[in-house]
Parts: C-alpha cells; sequence; structure tokens
C-alpha cells in the first residue's frame, strides 16, 4: 500500500491529487487498484507517508471479499485524530 501523487494541468493551472493504491498481482501481472482518492487537500508531510500506509494496512487487516471505502475513510479519520492529539 501507497499513496500516490498525481499531477495534471488545467487551463495553464498545476493541481495534484493523492490517492492511497494497493498492488494486486492479476493474471501474472501487478495491477495497481486505487482504494480511496484522498483529495487535493491531503496535507500529510512525505516523510510520514510510509507510517501512514503501513498503520491504514494495519488497521484494515484484509477481508476475504477487499476494502470497502467506509472502512478506508474511517481508517483514515482514525489516524488523521491520531496525528493531531
Amino acid at each position: 500500500m501507497f499513496i500516490r501523487k498525481t499531477l495534471t494541468r488545467r487551463a495553464g493551472v498545476d493541481y495534484s491529487s493523492h490517492r492511497l493504491v494497493r498492488d494486486e498481482r492479476v493474471d501474472g501481472r501487478v495491477k495497481q487498484i486505487t482504494l480511496i482518492n484522498l483529495c487535493v487537500d491531503f496535507e500529510l508531510p512525505l516523510a510520514l507517508w510510509p507510517n501512514f500506509c503501513a498503520r491504514i494496512a494495519e488497521l484494515l487487516s484484509p477481508p476475504a471479499n477487499g476494502y470497502s471505502n467506509q472502512t478506508i475513510c474511517s481508517a483514515i479519520a482514525i489516524y488523521k485524530f491520531a496525528l493531531t492529539n
């Protein structure tokens, strides 16, 4: 699990968005699956991204049918709350 930062340009203005992504092997190939869009306002410092991903993975022991957005959002909210307190 990792965070992908994507840069885009619209009407001459640069934007960046962040996504929580995991790798999955499908038919012998690695496929990257976006779990959730973390939005443009993702403010966690770059140095904390690995810890953030590890903690989210820990909070989300993978169920048999994959992750739900609600579970991921809850885990992210818990982690963000823990960072501020």
